[in-house]
């Protein structure tokens, strides 16, 4: 039995709209294009989705909340790329006044599942964020930056164009990011420096500690390419290095 949705009647919804079941739509919600949405969302007010996007379900997404918009590109001009969308997951909370903007680079701006995206995030053009991450008020994301899973960015932080956070990074409050970071570093200041290895991002995804203690004493040598032990998260790293050759190698 199809279980039905709760609007509110002050809510904008286009006939295109393709939706769910029980979900609930708050006062002054507008959802304008080919939006599609899946089940027991709550949008709660004042929200505009607009444009081609896809959210998933079990998402909570608070007021003032912007998602779908062209991506800012300044003297270019903003505009929309055909057949680009933006793609949210399941089971994310998106706090206060977050801005999700459309592709402009690629087809899709992309977040995983289980993130928590907190108040004032500016998320722009292009960007991919991985499942479990979770950004801290004030966090920016300029074009085509990409934040992958288990990462924790800290209040205020900012990660330049192209740039790629690895796994299970930890970036430190308003620090400067402007080279790509590798899987399990914590990383602090303006510009960003590593400052070790986020431990405690391992134990949360349940490798032995005691492995774990060796790789946090020889970490300066496995980031320079110098040390080498058979554990899934060196592999991880190795794997960045490949990709990203010019990541970030300097400690605080």
């Amino acid at each position: 039995m199809k279980r039905k949705n709760q609007i509110h009647p002050t809510a904008l919804i286009s006939p295109a709209v393709k939706m769910g079941e029980q979900n609930i739509i708050g006062p002054y919600v507008q959802l304008d294009g080919d939006v599609e949405i899946g089940d027991g969302n709550v949008l709660e007010s004042s929200i505009v989705v607009k444009n081609t996007v896809r959210i998933g379900s079990q998402n909570r997404i608070y007021p003032f909340v912007t998602i779908g918009h062209p991506g800012e590109m300044g003297y270019k001009g903003d505009r929309l790329v055909d057949g680009g969308y933006v793609e949210i997951g399941n089971k994310n909370t998106i706090r206060e006044f977050v801005n999700i903007h459309s592709p402009v680079r690629s087809q899709v701006t992309s977040i995983g599942d289980s993130c928590y995206i907190m108040n004032k995030c500016y998320l722009a053009h292009d960007i991919k964020i991985g499942d479990h991450t979770s950004l801290t008020a004030g966090t920016k994301l300029a074009g085509r930056a990409e934040v992958s899973a288990h990462v924790n960015m800290g209040m205020g932080s900012t990660v330049h164009q192209r740039i790629h956070v690895g796994e299970g990074a930890m970036v430190g409050m308003n620090a400067v990011i402007i080279r790509h970071i590798a899987p399990y570093c914590t990383v602090a200041g303006i510009p960003a420096r590593i400052i070790g290895f986020n431990l405690m991002a391992a134990i949360r995804q349940g490798y032995d500690e005691a492995e774990l203690q060796e790789i946090k004493h020889h970490f300066v040598r496995i980031i320079e390419g110098d040390y080498s032990l058979d554990h899934d998260i060196i592999r991880k790293i190795e794997s960045f290095r490949a990709v990203h050759p010019d990541m970030l190698i300097d400690f605080k």
